[in-house]
């Protein structure tokens, strides 16, 4: 499951074993923090929080951790971080693995894992955590899978960022107005941690007032590189392929992640056909915005590039945004992946 659901689910119940994985550091570290919220009480943390670093004996010390009873509290706490065992080209399990004492080594961790699944401690919970992806073909993962709850830290669509604003500011005290926090994601870009700086300064900013609108966040949030990919979205939408090549250069060069680039064009071609639907169906783009409480222009834009593709172009650059996704989390390279799927969706618009 997603982090966000994962972390509602916390409310009601803390599970003994978690397989978090995804490239976005921040919602690991909250899910994390929040584990320790519910686990950890104040001042015991020495007792029973464990983060065992990566290491040839990372799963024998986590093991052992695990399997030793609390002190002062109810459950325990370990974290295997960055297990090597779990991620694609790595060693151990059975898809590619080293040679030698390397290969040996990573065997017996496994299965020194694999005998902790089949019999968790239940006074503990054991969190493994992969900074990417995981290799989902490994016996190992897929026991983890059946045992464990699995925690998809990857990064947020632009809808899935708006859910967490709405919830973060809620979190804080503040009622974040849809228009502003659509605002915050035009200057900021989905980055949580970015977000996150943006929205705490936002909440002092307004002080005692209840809601946070865009007027203060036109005021006080500077407008960033970032703002580049939604020009790449528009580019590809509007098919102006030269631009959109120029813009998706720029940005993986600046370190963008090919995922995230991906996730927020997959999500304004969703939201093309959403807009060709009720366009259909006899709704005007302010009707839709005035339904949805968004601002008219948003619709308006939408609706101008959704009546330039036929539902068929739309549903086919679906089924290759689709592809797009599969082939880069199977470890496909993400610049030739992108600059394929920028031909696939200009073609198709």
């Amino acid at each position: 499951m997603r982090q966000p659901e994962a972390l509602r689910r916390l409310q009601e119940e803390v599970a003994s074993l978690y397989l978090v994985h995804g490239t976005d550091a921040y919602q690991v570290a909250e899910f994390l923090a929040a584990l320790r919220t519910r686990l950890v009480p104040p001042g015991t943390e020495a007792f029973n929080e464990s983060l065992v670093e990566p290491g040839p004996d990372q799963v024998r010390q986590g093991v052992l951790l695990a399997r030793t009873p609390p002190l002062l509290s109810d459950r325990r706490l370990v974290v295997l971080k960055e297990c090597r065992l779990l991620g694609p080209g790595r060693a151990g399990g059975d898809a590619g693995p080293e040679d030698g004492e390397d290969r040996d080594r990573a065997s017996g961790e496994a299965e020194r894992l694999l005998e902790y699944l089949a019999a968790p401690a239940p006074f503990s919970c054991l969190v493994l955590h992969a900074p990417g992806d995981i290799d989902r073909r490994r016996r190992l993962t897929r026991s983890l899978l059946e045992k464990a709850v699995e925690v998809e830290c990857s990064p947020l669509s632009q809808d899935q960022a708006l859910s967490w604003l709405e919830a973060k500011s809620a979190a804080l005290g503040k009622r974040l107005d849809r228009e502003a926090a659509q605002a915050l994601l035009e200057k900021i870009g989905t980055d949580l941690h970015a977000l996150s700086a943006e929205l705490e300064k936002l909440v002092l900013y307004v002080g005692a007032a209840e809601r946070i609108d865009t007027r203060a966040v036109l005021a006080l949030v500077p407008g960033t590189a970032q703002v580049q990919i939604f020009d790449l979205v528009d580019a590809v939408a509007e098919g102006r392929l030269g631009q959109a090549e120029a813009l998706l250069q720029r940005m993986l060069a600046s370190g963008e992640a090919p995922l995230r680039l991906l996730a927020t064009l997959a999500s304004h071609f969703r939201r093309l056909l959403e807009a060709r639907s009720l366009r259909e169906r006899g709704l005007s783009p302010a009707a839709i915005a005035r339904q949805k409480g968004q601002h008219p222009r948003y619709w308006e834009k939408l609706d101008r590039q959704a009546r330039r593709l036929r539902r068929e172009q739309l549903q086919f650059a679906l089924e290759v945004l689709l592809e797009a996704d599969l082939q880069l989390k199977s470890g496909a390279d993400g610049q030739l992946v992108l600059e394929t799927l920028l031909f696939d969706l200009v073609g198709a618009a």
